[in-house]
């Protein structure tokens, strides 16, 4: 097994690699004269010994806090002279995320209250983690521990009141769109704490949806901002006649699919998922998995110039695509945008998303009875993949019943290329009974699935 030696003389034996991120740090599992640790070896020179800071007085600081997290161990360079923080690992306790994807409704709902006492205990004793998405905290049995020490901003006790409460709006911000109102309601375990003065639970209530809309926009802001130029998740590449963005967790595979994207086009016309006039899709192996390449094209010369005065379709997909998965809405994964072709007006756009299979909702719906429980937990996913598009003021364009996919995470909702979110209520409301109403044309030939849907609908309305 690989080792790790400290500057003073220790020596750590490297296991797993939990996360890496090119040119600014990398971490390990190990274990350190038997104890398992976890190793954290910060790589940019320049900001190295910022970056090591920050993680061990946000450590120390949840620690003197009286806050549940990881032990600091050491903290200082290794024998190469590299920044690092080693901290203790946690035996037999797993991620929130994780545990989130796992939990029933009701496992979901404890578990929010009890990030709810989390948060005022946190607030309570003036620690504010700014990085409050659910993989920064682990559970082991009834503890919650606060990760991420590098995103703790300790402050005199207890916070103040906005700030607290835009704390908590952030965290209700990483949670589904359609989580909005539990969210809000289980919000009143935290009111009872009373951090910050007056904190009655019908005024927080009140004040929490309009600031975990804030929430939301500054974190797309900050998103949306990266998805189009080389960052941490994202390669980009460009010369003279292609441009692309990839997202670096695939790794070279998907680079080697850009650089000849139409090799993996099917030679059997037959193979195709669709062959249009406006776009050609297929199905492209990656590595052991695959995924969905979308071509876009263009249809002659009044087309390309009408497509070169706007946001191509692909890019819009790529864009929403990450806004859809940023607000907890399931579609499947973006995983790159490429743009070839020298001129403007000849150029030709790809979309590639994550395979999730091709069972759409039509062809599922078509094989069940109204009185079909499957057929009545089908129309309450949609219903609430819905809720959340209205409670976002996003419109799709085509709800037609074949762009809902039918797999093992739910429905997920594709062909984004007509998007569009609006910033005012009077903008999106007749876009979305546009919407509703082609969504229940679908079911027109069997009135009794479209009364399933419906009330689907209404009870998601309600909620």
């Amino acid at each position: 097994m690989p080792e790790l030696q400290l500057a003073d003389g220790a020596r750590i034996v490297l296991g797993d690699t939990l996360r890496e991120l090119p040119g600014k740090r990398v971490v390990y599992a190990g274990r350190l004269d038997g104890r398992g640790v976890v190793v954290k070896v910060y790589l940019d020179a320049r900001r190295a010994p910022v970056h090591q800071r920050r993680e061990a007085e946000g450590l120390t600081a949840l620690h003197d806090a009286g806050i549940a997290a990881p032990a600091l161990l050491y903290a200082g360079d290794d024998a190469a002279g590299r920044p690092l923080v080693v901290s203790a690992f946690i035996d037999g306790a797993r991620d929130l995320a994780s545990a989130w994807r796992e939990a029933d409704t009701a496992d979901r709902e404890r578990l929010v209250g009890a990030m709810m006492d989390v948060l005022a205990r946190h607030h309570a004793a003036g620690i504010c983690q700014t990085d409050l998405h659910l993989a920064n905290f682990l559970q082991r049995d009834d503890v919650i521990y606060t990760l991420d020490g590098a995103g703790v901003d300790a402050r005199p006790a207890p916070l103040e009141r906005a700030v607290a409460l835009r704390n908590l709006a952030l965290f209700c911000s990483q949670l589904p769109a359609d989580w909005e109102a539990r969210c809000v309601a289980l919000a009143a375990r935290y009111a009872e704490a009373g951090v910050g003065g007056d904190s009655d639970a019908a005024t927080l209530t009140a004040q929490l949806p309009a600031l975990i809309a804030q929430a939301r926009a500054g974190r797309w802001r900050e998103l949306s901002g990266k998805i189009y130029r080389e960052c941490t998740a994202i390669v980009a590449r460009a010369d003279g006649t292609s441009r692309s963005y990839a997202r670096r967790s695939y790794g070279a595979p998907l680079l080697a699919l850009l650089d000849d994207i139409e090799a993996s086009r099917p030679a059997d016309r037959a193979e195709l998922l669709k062959d249009g006039n406006t776009a050609t899709v297929w199905r492209a192996p990656l590595g052991d998995r695959s995924v969905v390449v979308k071509r876009y094209n263009i249809k002659g010369p009044r087309h390309a110039v009408a497509l070169a005065l706007k946001e191509s379709r692909a890019s819009r997909s790529w864009r929403f695509a990450h806004l859809l998965q940023l607000y907890g809405i399931t579609t499947p994964p973006p995983v790159a945008l490429l743009y070839r072709g020298a001129r403007r007006l000849g150029r030709v756009a790809y979309f590639v998303a994550e395979d999730v299979g091709d069972v759409n909702l039509r062809a599922r719906v078509a094989q069940l009875d109204s009185d079909d429980p499957e057929l009545h937990r089908l129309a309450r996913q949609a219903a609430r993949l819905l809720a959340g598009l209205k409670r976002l003021r996003i419109a799709h364009g085509d709800l037609k019943a074949s762009n809902f996919l039918v797999s093992g995470e739910g429905l997920s909702l594709i062909d984004l290329d007509a998007m569009r979110q609006h910033r005012r209520q009077r903008g999106f409301a007749p876009a979305w009974r546009r919407d509703l109403a082609r969504f229940d044309a679908n079911w027109r030939d069997r009135p009794a699935v479209q009364a399933v849907m419906r009330d689907a609908l209404r009870a998601a309305a309600a909620d």
